[in-house]
């Protein structure tokens, strides 16, 4: 089995290493434009630069403590509501549709909402970051807690446990890695939106480099900056994934 998965690590390596090396090719032989897409050796050149002037630690700082106050919030207001609408089944049925609608949604688009409302800052940024995180995670929570096996409970009821007891010791760990992932994919909608809000208005931190970059023409840097974020939305993903396999 780990054999087999250093294989598929390997065969993912490989693929990436050919695809940047036929890139690379075909934009110093002028295939492809440059100025429509940067040789990845300018790229990795530019990230690197960026890295050691401390330009990146500093946006991505900036980044992470948006991402991190936009979802702690989307997780506070997902866990009060999914468990609302569990409690109370019929609203639960009524609105799990629309939140589910809500969410195929592209919910970015209405950031100048925030925008008018918080102005030009990190507050307008962490807001976008919270409406779009805090869907999944209310469905989560409220699918979880609604399909726990209904024998569970009955065997806590057996041994005279009190509703609270119930709760807490069979309802939520049965409920966990549902919840679990309604929280990974809470979070991987937040940095998403937080980063194309960060572009789009041109606030905060990684995003803004891309847009300040995409606007002045610096095609390596702008490259760079796109690069640094698939290397770190990889990474968290990665983790995330690593950390939902543990509590299953």
């Amino acid at each position: 089995m780990n054999l087999k998965k250093h294989h598929v690590i390997a065969v993912r390596g490989l693929t990436v290493f050919l695809f940047f090396l036929v890139l690379e090719i075909a934009v110093a032989k002028g295939t492809i434009n440059p100025l429509i897409i940067a040789r990845p050796t300018a790229m990795i050149l530019s990230l690197y630069g960026n890295i050691v002037q401390g330009e990146i630690p500093k946006l991505f700082l900036t980044t992470m403590t948006e991402v991190s106050a936009a979802f702690g919030l989307a997780a506070l207001i997902g866990f009060l509501l999914g468990y609302f609408l569990w409690r109370y089944e019929y609203l639960g049925l009524a609105y799990e549709t629309l939140l589910g609608a809500l969410f195929a949604s592209p919910l970015v688009l209405v950031y100048p909402i925030f925008l008018v409302i918080f102005g030009r800052s990190p507050a307008a940024v962490v807001a976008m970051g919270t409406l779009a995180g805090f869907i999944p995670i209310t469905l989560g929570v409220r699918d979880g807690l609604a399909q726990v096996n209904r024998t569970f409970i009955r065997v806590g009821k057996s041994l005279n446990l009190s509703n609270r007891a119930i709760f807490w010791r069979i309802q939520l760990p049965a409920a966990t890695p549902t919840i679990f992932s309604g929280l990974r994919l809470g979070f991987t909608y937040t940095l998403v939106n937080v980063i194309g809000v960060e572009f789009l208005a041109e606030i905060g931190g990684l995003g803004k480099l891309v847009s300040a970059a995409y606007f002045r023409f610096q095609i390596d840097t702008m490259y760079g900056g796109i690069l640094t974020i698939i290397i770190l939305t990889g990474i968290f993903i990665y983790l995330t994934y690593r950390i939902q396999g543990k509590v299953k």
